[in-house]
């Protein structure tokens, strides 16, 4: 594992220095805070037998959307002489939408429900289904929680030009899953669209208001 201050990474000739690990519960990376000339960053560093979506990350790269997370860069490092993947991305101050309690307030819940719509339908418009819609993935830009932007694609698809449904791994989320997500299995594999994600998004939203699941009894 990378603690801080013990590690500094070289991405593509640039150094920037470990501040602190923010997760590493994460099945497939490490997640370490790094700082390079005052700026922060969120590092994301795969564990060796774990690899990035090429085609993902290329199209999130061009997407360049106010609610979609920045990606600044991605790549291969090297970690204690093991050669591992990275993505470097945009720091984001204000938690998750997980963190956030409404108390009731229907316009922030109208503003927040406006822009988690738009990330996706940014992502949709690349051809980028998400695949993980759920209140953990939604981050804010911002400590006061007005900017609300869409990240972690580590387990999203790419739509094909000219097809309707894209045949994709079962990996979901099953709490916020939607139904096509276990229907139609054919070798651990599932035919999807973007709909999907806008399932999701309402589960998310009305786990939100309601302060649990509403398929909770």
């Amino acid at each position: 594992l990378i603690s801080a201050g013990e590690v500094s990474f070289i991405l593509k000739g640039k150094k920037y220095k470990a501040v602190k690990s923010i997760s590493e519960s994460s099945g497939e990376a490490q997640i370490v805070l790094v700082k390079r000339s005052g700026k922060l960053y969120c590092l994301k560093v795969y564990y060796p037998n774990f690899h990035f979506k090429d085609d993902i990350l290329n199209a999130v790269w061009n997407l360049k959307a106010d609610m979609v997370m920045t990606l600044y860069d991605y790549g291969h490092t090297t970690v204690n002489g093991v050669e591992r993947d990275y993505e470097l991305m945009e720091y984001l101050e204000g938690g998750t939408l997980s963190q956030l309690h409404f108390d009731g307030d229907f316009g922030q819940f109208r503003m927040i429900a406006l822009q988690a719509a738009a990330a996706l339908q940014a992502c949709h418009s690349f051809g980028i289904i998400h695949k993980d819609i759920k209140p953990a993935n939604y981050f804010f830009r911002d400590k006061e929680h007005t900017q609300l932007v869409l990240g972690d694609f580590g387990i999203s698809t790419m739509m094909k030009e000219g097809e309707e449904l894209m045949r994709t791994s079962q990996a979901r989320t099953p709490a916020f899953a939607a139904p096509e997500m276990y229907d139609d299995v054919i070798d651990g594999e599932v035919e999807i669209d973007t709909r999907v994600d806008f399932y999701s998004l309402g589960i998310t939203l009305m786990y939100l208001w309601l302060g649990k699941s509403p398929f909770a009894k």
